[in-house]
């Protein structure tokens, strides 16, 4: 069944990426022989124009009074993309951008007071590069994209063992599959403490914070489970994510849910996270920690989508504790640093300096020795 869905979930990826529309006709634009402004529309066929005061950035022909909830979540939608737009074509224009940008009238721009009713924005800087060339401009352009996703998944298919959805997924390391998570065991050679293990989402997901509240649901479970093994073994049960999003493109997340018998886990967790941000002479992360038990929402709330994060938690009386930092750049963070804590306060060897062979008649039998202890926890 684990083997079907794998296989199932590999198919239906591809078939995303890979389900182009119909090749459009060519334009006269698409004929020019500048290969910089071939497929380019001009100003005036892309862009909208308004007035200062005058016409409304988003408008809409239900009275507000009238609007379903349905049309009040398509507006915000719509605010948040234009939003977003403006944002990534502002950190393109980097220093270039004066805060004039955008601004066709000649009258001169009041700094103090803004713009002038009479002055038209150029609408370039709130529309994306898509709409600005032609339809067929526009399909190679979205063609190339599912070329380069349909790659970059097929990498995260064949290197993500513990996914359910990769063609080497390790199926004899799986304990659990419920609708949305998988429990999959830590190979002893991938290991520092034995116990280990991976709740792993069952769709592509690059970060949990892109998962849903029906994933979130039985997360935790999964993690007052486990909170309730390790317990009763004396031992406290420490999740780990760390979501490096822009350092490996696509990637399949997962939280590692590490057996400690050290009662401190909390202070040297937040120390060392504290320790790290008083090194950081890069800029590698950002300089808050954020206390997860005190921020409502946990870290879905805490960190924006699609921006790199570690976290460290755990459940007390039933609720996530906790700290979280952001990751500025990935390249600087180190991807085992909460393993490399727990090494320290375990007082094991870190996972980079594990010279350990994996061994599969072990791990069969780590395995089953794990799935005995899930059943008597098991919510599922």
């Amino acid at each position: 069944a684990s083997s079907a869905s794998a296989s199932s979930s590999s198919s239906s990826s591809q078939s995303t990426f890979l389900n182009l529309r119909a090749r459009p006709a060519a334009a006269s634009q698409d004929l020019r022989t500048s290969t910089i402004r071939r497929g380019t529309l001009k100003k005036s066929d892309h862009q909208k124009e308004f007035s200062h005061g005058g016409t409304a950035l988003h408008t809409s022909s239900v009275p507000s009074s009238s609007k379903t909830l349905q049309d009040l979540i398509d507006e915000e939608k719509t605010a948040k993309s234009i939003d977003e737009i403006f944002v990534r074509n502002l950190s393109r224009a980097g220093s270039r951008y004066k805060g004039t940008d955008g601004v066709l009238s000649s009258k001169p721009v009041d700094a103090a007071g803004g713009f002038d009713e009479e002055h038209q924005i150029d609408m370039t800087m709130f529309t994306d590069k898509k709409d600005r060339v032609t339809d067929l401009k526009k399909w190679e352009i979205e063609r190339q994209e599912s070329i380069d996703a349909s790659k970059a998944m097929s990498k995260v298919e064949s290197r993500c063992w513990w996914w359910l959805g990769s063609n080497n997924f390790s199926e004899r390391q799986l304990i659990k599959a419920t609708e949305h998570l998988t429990l999959v065991k830590t190979p002893g050679a991938k290991s520092i403490v034995r116990g280990q293990t991976y709740i792993v989402p069952v769709p592509h997901s690059s970060s949990f914070i892109e998962c849903g509240s029906e994933v979130y649901g039985e997360l935790s479970s999964y993690k007052k489970s486990l909170t309730e093994l390790w317990s009763s073994q004396g031992k406290a049960c420490v999740f780990l994510e760390t979501a490096l999003l822009r350092k490996g493109g696509i990637w399949q997340t997962k939280i590692e849910a590490v057996p400690v018998k050290c009662s401190d886990y909390r202070m040297y967790f937040k120390s060392s996270l504290r320790e790290l941000l008083d090194e950081d002479e890069f800029g590698n992360v950002s300089n808050k920690i954020i206390d997860l038990g005190k921020n409502k929402g946990g870290v879905r709330n805490a960190v924006p989508q699609g921006f790199s994060y570690f976290t460290a938690s755990w459940m007390e009386k039933g609720k996530e504790e906790g700290y979280a930092i952001m990751v500025e750049d990935d390249l600087g963070f180190e991807k085992d640093f909460g393993l490399d804590v727990i090494s320290g306060m375990e007082d094991v060897e870190k996972l980079k300096f594990n010279r350990k062979k994996a061994d599969r008649e072990m791990d069969e039998m780590d395995v089953e020795e794990f799935k005995g202890y899930w059943a008597k926890v098991d919510p599922f």
